[in-house]
This record gives structure tokens, sequence and C-alpha cells, in this order.
């Protein structure tokens, strides 16, 4: 290994990988300090750290970032569980087979193990993510239909809202009337309202963009700014604590209002409708739409 100086004046060593030589920041401008952090490198570039203290540090910075409290509440228990099983390890030397029969034990691990993991690639803590490959011994529960919502029930459901949740009611209320994902209309801003029609601009993978007819207030705002004044995480963690509260609520999901509205433009023999309002691509995704809410 060889310590290096690049161009914007940032340490870096470089090391010699499978015959190639490669180079790794050591993300310090002060000399004496890039020495101290070369000696906690391994023979491939690897800091050298202790799981558990690699896990408080992760938890610091995700404190950092806009997650709801029941996010955050899953990412300290990952954290704790990686730490009681692997704590004492470095994180470079944990290995798939050694996560492999703990993701087995409670699967619901996987995910955020994942998640902490790429933290650590991108750390230099690690080359990979050990849980590459790991789902796929995985046993998938089988999933759980969406729970019937009918449309008096969804009119009592708006009112506890209005009452007890003001701050969603009105885009829960646009979702029982069109049936778009939340996640997307948590996204709509003033300058996507025309009037009469809203555009709706799905994540990646999740529809396509479209306009919808439908009407939000009088868009007196600034065009920049947000509909609902809401983002993805403040919603799902207002809902919950909605939830959590309003026992009669508590297996509803939002992902039901959008099932409902499918539902009821097929019945009344609107089923382009239905493909064009919830951003179908095909005939079978409404239909299958249809099979959920009558099962």
């Amino acid at each position: 290994m060889h310590l290096e100086r690049k161009e914007n004046r940032v340490w870096c060593v470089r090391i010699k990988l499978e015959g190639r030589w490669t180079r790794r920041s050591l993300r310090t401008k002060n000399k004496r300090e890039a020495q101290r952090r070369m000696t906690q490198l391994d023979l491939t570039g690897q800091v050298q750290e202790r799981l558990e203290k690699a896990v408080k540090r992760w938890l610091k910075e995700q404190e950092n970032r806009d997650l709801t409290d029941r996010h955050f509440s899953d990412l300290r228990l990952i954290g704790r569980e990686l730490s009681e099983a692997f704590g004492s390890q470095y994180v470079s030397k944990v290995q798939r087979c050694h996560l492999l029969p703990w993701i087995q034990e409670k699967p619901r691990r996987l995910r955020l193990a994942r998640a902490f993991f790429r933290w650590c690639v991108t750390c230099d803590l690690r080359l990979n993510d050990p849980c590459l490959g790991i789902a796929r011994y995985i046993n998938k529960p089988e999933r759980v239909p969406t729970p019937r919502i009918s449309d008096l029930k969804i009119e009592a459901l708006l009112a506890d809202l209005n009452k007890y949740a003001s701050n969603i009611y009105p885009l829960v209320k646009f979702l029982s009337e069109t049936g778009v994902r939340s996640i997307d209309a948590t996204r709509i801003y003033w300058r996507d309202v025309g009037e009469g029609r809203v555009l709706i601009k799905p994540g990646k993978g999740k529809g396509h963009t479209r306009f919808i007819p439908a009407t939000i207030g009088s868009p007196a705002r600034l065009p920049g700014s947000l509909v609902f004044g809401l983002t993805k995480n403040q919603l799902e963690g207002a809902w919950r604590r909605f939830k959590m509260n309003h026992e009669r609520w508590k297996g509803t999901s939002l992902h039901s209002l959008r099932v409902a509205v499918n539902s009821r433009l097929v019945e009344q023999g609107h089923e382009a409708l239905a493909r064009a309002m919830l951003g179908h691509s095909s005939v079978d995704m409404t239909a299958h739409y249809m099979r959920l809410y009558e099962a």
C-alpha cells in the first residue's frame, strides 16, 4: 500500500487488488490522520472496524434523514440484533454463510440488514454486500389480499379523518376519489394542477405519466410547492398514528382505497376509465384489482 495525495488535496491509498492497482480515499487532507487511517486498513483497503461500532455510526447518520418514527425504530431494532449476533466481528469478515441462518430465523431482517451492509460498502468497510443471494433461500410468506372497504366505510373513514387527522384528510379524500397511489399523490405540485385535471408523475416502474380528471381546490399557490404539503414519510407516519388511536381502522390500508376506486368504476362499466385513472398497463391488472376487491 502507498499513500498518495489527489488533486483536491485529499489523501488516498494505492492498493494492488487481483493484479490491478486501485485507489481508496482516506477522506482527510491531514497527512498524520491519513497515516493513522492507513494503519486501520487490511490488504484489500477495507477499514477494519468492529460491527458494533459500525452500527452505531450508521444509526447516527440515519438520525439526520427524514424517516418516520416506525422506520427509525426498525433500524434500531436491526442494529441491535446485528450487534448481538456479530458485534465483536470485523465488518469485512462477516460472510453470507454467517448471515443466512440468522436471516432464515427471522426473514424480516433481510431488507434492513442489506441497507446496513450497503452503507458499509460506501464507507469502505467491505468490498461487497454479503446479503446478496440470500433471498433465494428465504421462504416468502403468502400475500394477504387487500381488505375490502365499501363506499359507506370510506365515508365514515373520511369523517373521522376530517375530525381527528385533518392534516391528511385532503390527501386521503383525493385517493378515495381517484385511486392514485399514495406515493404519487405526495409528489403532486401546484404546477401539475389544471382546470378539471391533474398531472400524475409516478415513480420509476410504477405506471406512466398521465392526466386524470380531478379538481383540487384553487391553485392560488406557488407552482413549485406541494399540493398536499406532505412527503411520503410524513403521510405514512400520520396515517399510522391515526390508526393506532382509532381501533376500527387498524386493518385498513391506503391501498384499499385504490382497490375500491378500481372496483367502483369497473362495476359501472368504465373499465377503460379505471385503467386510465389508476395507470394500469393492461386489462389484466384491472381485473386483478377487481379480484382483490371480491376476495
